[in-house]
């Protein structure tokens, strides 16, 4: 996603995507480089899992206690020179704060007072949600026959325990959490948008065949500017409700 932005935020809407602390960022650099920058195209490549530890956390000493933080990615987001409100840059620029959480942060025990590893949720301006369908047999079953994807075969009852965590689970416990940390009662709405995100399209994307690949995107007359095409979701949206 992060690799997405850096092309089409500048070429698009004219918004320049630049790390504000490379170092923070190196790990991103590496996933990027491994993806799409490498020498082998056409081998498969293996992401590494978001992990609950490592170097992806800092250690902060709170007096006695040693608390372990997880390290965000950031972002420095501004205007470009082609950008109608560039002359506005320094009022509407933004640091962009991403965290990565590991599906295994939200299983019981693992958001503790020494590792509050998902209580940055509660003060997050967006959610997202992924959800990796080759985890769910439901969907591997609705894929057979029509995804040449080696993640959609079929698993033994061990194979598929052992690798994976129930998402649903996992979503509704990132919803207690975020309740509980942000003081909401339980029939108070949250006011932060979540975006439940249906990751490795190129693995189903038979199920949906009329839908286009093209950038959602439209441009606007006599501007340098592109626009997101909210009727693109139409078509989708009547496909799932049948």
């Amino acid at each position: 996603m992060t690799w997405r932005l850096r092309q089409i935020l500048p070429t698009d809407f004219k918004i320049a995507m630049t790390d504000t602390d490379p170092i923070a960022n190196a790990r991103l650099h590496e996933y990027e480089e491994q993806q799409f920058l490498n020498p082998n195209p056409d081998s498969l490549v293996a992401i590494a899992k978001t992990q609950v530890q490592g170097d992806l956390y800092d250690s902060v000493s709170m007096g006695t206690h040693i608390v372990q933080y997880p390290r965000p990615f950031l972002f420095n987001i501004q205007p470009m020179a082609s950008h109608p409100n560039h002359n506005r840059s320094t009022e509407i620029s933004r640091v962009m704060c991403l965290y990565d959480n590991a599906g295994e942060s939200f299983l019981p025990g693992q958001d503790t007072a020494s590792s509050p590893v998902t209580r940055h949720l509660a003060l997050s301006r967006c959610l997202f949600f992924l959800f990796d369908p080759t985890q769910d047999a439901r969907f591997r079953r609705a894929c057979e026959g029509k995804s040449q994807d080696p993640q959609m075969n079929s698993r033994t009852e061990r194979l598929s325990r052992e690798n994976s965590v129930r998402q649903d689970t996992i979503l509704l416990e990132a919803i207690q959490r975020v309740r509980r940390h942000a003081g909401l009662r339980e029939d108070q709405l949250h006011q932060r948008p979540m975006i439940i995100v249906v990751t490795k399209w190129d693995s189903w994307r038979s199920l949906l065949p009329n839908i286009s690949a093209e950038p959602p995107l439209l441009s606007i007359p006599n501007s340098p500017l592109k626009v997101l095409d909210g009727n693109r979701q139409a078509p989708l949206e009547s496909v799932l409700a049948t």
